[in-house]
C-alpha cells in the first residue's frame, strides 16, 4: 500500500464527511473501491477500520481556492464553501480553470501510526559501524546523542512530486507527503503522511502551498502533541524532490530558466522540451 491508497482514502473520507453518508453507503463505497483498486490493505476492509483511521480528518481538513490569473486566495460562500463568481481581485472564478489546495491535519495521521504500529515496529539495535537506513545514519545518531531525537520523537522524510491527471491537459496534482523514518519498510510504505494536495495548471507559490505545511510542522516541532497521555514531537530530517519540483521548494527559477543552475551564477538560456 502506497500513496495511491492514502489519496484514495482521503477522497472517500472527504466524500463521506461532505455528504454525511450512512455507514451502509460507506461500506458499499469501500467494496467498489476494493474491486477497482486491489490490494488497498486492512484499513479499507470495513467501515469500522476505515473510520478508525480517517474519521479524525473531519476536524481540520481545509480547502483553499486560488485565482487562476493572479494567484490570490479566493473568497468563498460560507454555506457551500465554493468561490463566489466575482472576486475582489477583479477576475471571475471559473470551474474549468480552478486551482486549489487541500490541507490535511497530519497530527491525527501520526497518532494513528503511534497507536497501532510504533511499539510493535520498534527497530532492533543496529551495529554502530552499519549504515543501512535513515535511523542508522551518522546524522541521525548525532541527533540522538544531542537529545534532539528521543524515544518520544517521530522523524519524517518530506517529498513533493507532480502527477499528470490528463494526457492533453496542463492540470496536474502535486501531493506533499512524508514518510516515518522510524517505521520498518512495509509499515513506512503503508502509512504515508499526506500533508496537502495541490491541483492546478501551474506550480503553486510557497504562500499558497508550502507555508501552511511548514506551519503545521513548526507547531509539532515546538509544542508536540499528546497520544495516550504521552507527549510526542515531530522532526523533519529529509526533504527529497526531483529537479523539476526543486524550484517550488526553494523559491528559485526552474532548471531550464534564467539562472536555473544550482552551481553557478551564469544567466543561461531559457529553453523548452519539444
Amino acid at each position: 500500500m502506497t500513496l495511491k491508497n492514502e489519496i484514495a482514502g482521503i477522497i472517500v473520507a472527504a466524500l463521506h464527511i461532505r455528504h454525511n453518508s450512512s455507514k451502509l453507503e460507506l461500506e458499499h463505497h469501500l467494496k467498489l473501491l476494493n474491486i477497482m483498486v486491489p490490494g488497498l490493505g486492512s484499513s479499507f476492509a470495513s467501515p469500522y477500520k476505515f473510520l478508525k483511521k480517517y474519521e479524525a480528518l473531519k476536524n481540520g481538513m481545509k480547502k483553499l481556492f486560488f485565482c487562476a490569473v493572479c494567484s490570490v486566495e479566493l473568497l468563498c460562500e460560507l454555506k457551500t464553501g465554493n468561490p463566489i463568481k466575482q472576486q475582489p481581485c477583479g477576475h471571475k472564478f471559473s470551474k474549468s480553470k480552478a486551482c486549489y489546495a487541500v490541507f490535511i491535519p497530519i497530527e491525527s495521521q501520526i497518532a494513528y501510526y503511534i497507536e497501532n504500529y510504533h511499539q510493535k515496529d520498534s527497530t532492533t539495535p543496529i551495529n554502530e559501524d552499519e549504515l543501512g537506513d535513515v535511523t542508522s545514519g551518522e546524522a541521525y545518531k548525532d541527533y540522538v546523542r544531542k537529545g534532539i531525537i528521543t524515544d518520544r520523537t517521530i522523524t519524517l522524510g518530506w517529498n513533493l512530486d507532480a502527477a499528470q491527471v490528463h494526457e492533453n491537459s496542463p492540470f496536474n496534482f502535486m501531493p506533499c507527503m512524508g514518510i516515518i523514518n522510524e517505521a520498518k519498510y512495509k509499515v513506512r510504505r503503508s502509512n504515508v503522511i499526506l500533508f496537502a494536495i495541490w491541483y492546478g495548471d501551474k506550480k503553486p507559490k510557497p504562500k499558497q502551498f508550502l507555508i501552511p505545511c511548514v506551519e503545521m510542522l513548526k507547531k509539532l516541532y515546538s509544542d508536540g502533541f499528546v497520544v495516550n497521555g504521552e507527549r510526542w514531537y515531530v522532526r523533519l530530517l529529509i526533504i527529497s524532490v526531483d529537479t523539476i519540483e526543486r524550484c517550488v521548494l526553494r523559491c528559485t527559477s526552474q532548471f531550464n530558466g534564467l539562472f536555473g543552475c544550482d552551481f553557478c551564477l551564469i544567466v543561461g538560456n531559457i529553453f523548452s522540451f519539444c
